[in-house]
């Protein structure tokens, strides 16, 4: 069985980009990177027909070509050439197909790391038997070695698989380390807490549950010190201040010392005595002159300043007024005070939150995206980012 295996070609995504046969690994030289984009692009979208138009606007939208058909022709046509001329591949493990100017590829026997992750966890959600549901959940996470193809952080076409498989991870994780606890397995939880927070070390969840069982372990002064680490980070470098149930958890240390560090007093600080003081929100006549006046601090300082706008929309029902208020409550009392929002157009909010790039920008809005989606009332709800806006001097929309 194991020789087989080797036999089978292995592409592993989850923590680094590997294509292997056996012992033999795919050497990616720097003037194949962008045809192995290609092959990963077209990996994502196994068996869908992607259009030239597409292919172009999501891999190349720097570049004009006068001919985008005969640009992306070229460009499956040299792919196959360097998969064909490379020992690890076979011709009868990839296929591609073209048909109304789009073209698919279609794989076989072929061991891939993240369908094979979300197979298990569908395989555990179906499940009805509890140990055999866990056991696929466990099996899962082992896949689960890190970030989803990392080498292209800041490609938006692969942002939705990415989102959705650390979603899957997370729920995943969260849901072992409860089962952990609730059956006292707790040196289980633990060493699982430990090995998430670092392959997910910006998740509040998986921290909260990991601080939860070091408490049930009576490991008091670990717990405080690893929540004083967690929310100074996330305060610190992202300015997202500990959610409710990061609170409750506090509280469980305090319940359980008497002894506060200068360090806790500090971190306590962050919800207990500024709770209600999160980001300022205003109209957007007030909105403007903040931003201009930011802006011309950030071009004298070198400082960035990315102005982003954040949609809300419920995928199956008319988000109600008050649902809205209650999003937008959320998202001022998780922010600084120095950060700035208002109201924009409908379902949405205007988010300026000074000195941060926009990859940190867009990270504080996931987190606190996630937040929201936490609470049962919003599980539907989709929140977007949009960082193309143009920003101009015109009246208020109202605070509702």
């Amino acid at each position: 069985m194991n020789q087989n295996y080797n036999k089978i070609l292995k592409i592993k995504t989850f923590n680094r980009f590997e294509i292997s046969k056996g012992d033999n690994v795919l050497e990616i030289s720097n003037h194949a990177s962008q045809l192995v984009n290609l092959f990963k692009y077209l990996l994502i979208n196994e068996n869908k027909f992607k259009s030239v138009d597409a292919i172009i606007e999501d891999l190349h939208r720097d570049k004009e070509y006068e001919n985008p058909k005969n640009a992306v022709q070229n460009m499956i046509y040299r792919l196959k050439k360097y998969l064909k001329e490379n020992e690890v591949f076979d011709e009868s493990n990839i296929d591609f197909k073209y048909s109304n100017e789009s073209y698919k590829m279609m794989l076989s026997n072929i061991h891939i790391d993240f369908k094979d992750f979300e197979r298990k966890i569908k395989k555990a959600e179906s499940e009805e038997n509890e140990e055999l549901k866990i056991k696929a959940y466990e099996e899962a996470i082992d896949i689960y070695k890190g970030e989803f193809l990392p080498e292209l952080l800041y490609e938006d076409w692969i942002i939705p698989t990415r989102s959705f498989l650390s979603r899957l991870y997370i729920e995943t994780v969260d849901y072992l380390m409860k089962y952990y606890k609730r059956r006292n397995l707790i040196d289980k939880g633990i060493n699982l807490g430990e090995k998430a927070t670092k392959i997910e070390p910006y998740e509040e969840e998986i921290h909260i549950n990991y601080v939860d069982l070091l408490i049930s372990k009576d490991r008091i002064r670990d717990a405080k010190k690893h929540y004083e680490y967690i929310t100074s980070l996330l305060y610190n470098q992202f300015g997202i201040r500990p959610n409710e149930e990061m609170q409750k958890v506090y509280n469980k240390i305090k319940d359980k010392t008497n002894v506060k560090t200068k360090n806790n007093e500090k971190v306590k600080y962050l919800w207990e005595e500024n709770k209600d003081k999160g980001a300022f929100y205003c109209s957007y006549s007030e909105f403007y002159p903040i931003y201009v006046l930011e802006k011309r601090r950030s071009e004298r300082d070198g400082r960035d300043l990315n102005p982003v706008a954040v949609k809300f929309f419920d995928s199956k029902n008319r988000l109600s007024e008050e649902k809205n208020e209650r999003i937008i409550k959320i998202f001022i009392n998780s922010l600084r005070k120095g950060d700035v929002l208002c109201r924009w157009e409908e379902n949405s909010i205007l988010i300026l939150l000074p000195a941060l790039d926009l990859e940190r920008v867009k990270f504080v809005v996931n987190r606190v995206s996630n937040r929201i989606r936490s609470y049962k009332e919003f599980k539907n709800v989709d929140i977007l980012i949009d960082e193309n806006i143009i920003l101009e001097n015109k009246n208020s929309l109202p605070i509702k």
